[in-house]
């Protein structure tokens, strides 16, 4: 045995981190190689790849009947991408998906308090696009958001806006015009985790941040008042995860 490969059995031995890199030196290899290590993973801002899933988002969580959660931090995301043109919150989603249907953000939502929830959107439609262009669909647990005209409850598209800007708005998509001036709403039956899915409907629509906000029986909000986002980026997210893309 040449005295090389002595000093390296001995190495890999009694010191295996030095062994390894002795037996891959000499191999022509780097440790990196050796260990698997990427650094393309991330998605990060200097051209490298990105996934369309975020495996280290965590679910958001319901507080104290508030759910409060940013568009860039998506579970999973198809045919949507980051936006940093705009006074956002964190950064905003814009749709680039070709056709509706064809993207979509998916973030899981666990809810411990049950009952209805209004649905807000810190949304933008894109400049020059017409009323036609001006959305995104929403299901929350499979279900579409409703509206009740004091009558009745009705489903509707998603939601919808004809702002220019971002600013929050409970505004429905229909194509009902008698029922744009409720609130849209979903009701949550049993606790537990649920998936919010926001689906391509308008290629350039932009959206920064979703709140839900508990109400009582009689449709008043039963939180304080000050959580109401109907101005500013409204409340602190309700249980934070990693921006999609951000590494």
């Amino acid at each position: 045995m040449t005295p090389y490969f002595t000093i390296l059995r001995r190495s890999l031995l009694v010191t295996p981190t030095l062994g390894l890199a002795l037996l891959i030196s000499a191999c022509g290899g780097s440790q990196s190689d050796a260990t698997g290590t990427q650094d393309h993973a991330s998605g990060d801002e200097n051209g490298t790849e990105e996934s369309d899933t975020n495996p280290t988002s965590g679910s958001y969580a319901e507080v104290s009947g508030i759910v409060s959660i940013e568009a860039e931090h998506a579970a999973e995301v198809r045919n949507w991408s980051r936006d940093d043109g705009y006074a956002a919150s964190g950064t905003t989603m814009r749709d680039d998906a070709s056709s509706r249907g064809d993207g979509h953000l998916r973030f899981s939502v666990t809810f411990t308090r049950t009952g209805r929830y209004y649905v807000w959107f810190r949304m933008r439609k894109p400049a020059g696009a017409t009323d036609g262009s001006n959305d995104c669909f929403v299901t929350i647990d499979g279900n579409d958001l409703k509206v009740h005209d004091g009558t009745s409850a009705h489903s509707v598209i998603g939601m919808g806006t004809h702002q220019t800007s971002l600013a929050f708005q409970s505004r429905p998509k229909t194509h009902d015009a008698a029922l744009r001036g409720y609130h849209p709403y979903c009701d949550i039956t049993n606790p537990g985790t649920v998936d919010l899915v926001v689906t391509s409907r308008a290629q350039g629509f932009l959206v920064d941040k979703i709140v839900l906000i508990h109400v009582g029986e009689d449709g008043n909000s039963d939180t304080p008042a000050a959580l109401n986002p109907t101005s500013g980026f409204g409340p602190a997210e309700t249980g934070a995860s990693t921006p999609f893309g951000s590494g």
